[in-house]
């Protein structure tokens, strides 16, 4: 089986390249003309997802795409350029070279949060420009009309080695002493390690998965998400902060920052995705064969290893 993967220099891709090639499958990274991220073992091949014409040559002779690439940042006219009309571009120049499968990698963020437990069923209330143009795509995809098989995996908040980006942050500020928790704590979020989602993502492309389903390792509170990894860098626990305080300096420095222009460490939006609550079901996913393998808090201690052999901590 012949499979392209965009966004494979990410954290993600990196370790979902390694994976697809252990299964010992034909595996072809998409990157942008302009990436410059390391794929190592794999062929590589070039094309923007919003030209048109060059996705229809490269995507040739591929049994499956798996779609990862999406742009975090920017103007909601560019996240709608990239995540929405590069996912169309992307799965037409599939469509018309008969590829048989195309998967698409969302997010739980695009459910927004809820105190009642979230399924695929559950009425989305994305926060955010990105997590927007995310359901955006979503619908996109799975309302397809073509004879390519779609399958949209809203995966839950991804977490291992070679994340380089929030999670890390989130490790150093704990071990540095500067992270602080805002509210009770209480607040549930859905945790996968990145290995565990590729067994998922690969899972889906050797069996016939068509529609939506949620992956995630298991629904955790920010307090034990954050205190496993402050004990696993043997550090104390952070403090609390109360929302009454924590909103009045989310608004100020949200202000700020559109007045000066920089990004600030808390604004409205950030303040209501660390406080936010989901629980999510993952029962048609299970239901399919999946389980993931790794417990939170082994995947915290691999995790952890890997950013100190890397000299990140």
């Amino acid at each position: 089986m012949r499979v392209i993967v965009t966004g494979a220099t990410g954290f993600i891709g990196r370790n979902l390249i390694k994976a697809l090639n252990k299964e010992g499958l034909n595996v072809t990274a998409l990157l942008r003309p302009e990436s410059r991220g390391a794929v190592q073992n794999t062929r590589k091949i070039t094309a923007g997802l919003l030209d048109k014409k060059e996705l229809e040559k490269k995507i040739k002779d591929a049994d499956a795409v798996i779609h990862l690439a999406a742009k975090l940042e920017g103007t909601k006219g560019e996240l709608q350029q990239v995540n929405v009309q590069g996912t169309e571009n992307l799965l037409e120049a599939a469509e018309k070279n008969n590829t048989k499968k195309f998967i698409y990698l969302s997010g739980t963020m695009v459910l927004g949060s809820s105190k009642k437990q979230l399924d695929e069923l559950s009425k989305c209330e994305p926060t955010g420009d990105y997590a927007e143009t995310k359901l955006e795509a979503e619908n996109l995809v799975l309302g397809f009309k073509g004879s390519i098989k779609t399958t949209v995996l809203r995966s839950s908040m991804v977490y291992g080695p070679e994340e380089k980006a929030n999670r890390l942050k989130i490790f150093c500020m704990i071990k540095n002493k500067k992270f602080a928790i805002f509210g009770n704590g209480k607040n549930h979020l859905g945790l996968i390690y990145v290995d565990d989602l590729c067994r998922a993502i690969i899972h889906s492309l050797k069996k016939d998965l068509p529609g939506l389903y949620i992956v995630s390792g298991g629904n955790y509170t920010m307090n034990g998400f954050i205190n496993i990894i402050a004990d696993e860098l043997q550090v104390k626990r952070p403090m609390h902060i109360p929302l009454a305080i924590a909103w009045p300096a989310a608004i100020a420095m949200g202000f700020l920052g559109k007045i000066t222009g920089k990004k600030m460490p808390l604004f409205p939006t950030r303040l209501k995705n660390l406080t936010s609550n989901q629980e999510l079901d993952t029962t048609k996913m299970q239901k399919t064969g999946f389980k993931p393998r790794t417990s939170l808090s082994q995947g915290i201690r691999k995790t952890a290893q890997w950013y100190n052999q890397e000299g990140l901590l």
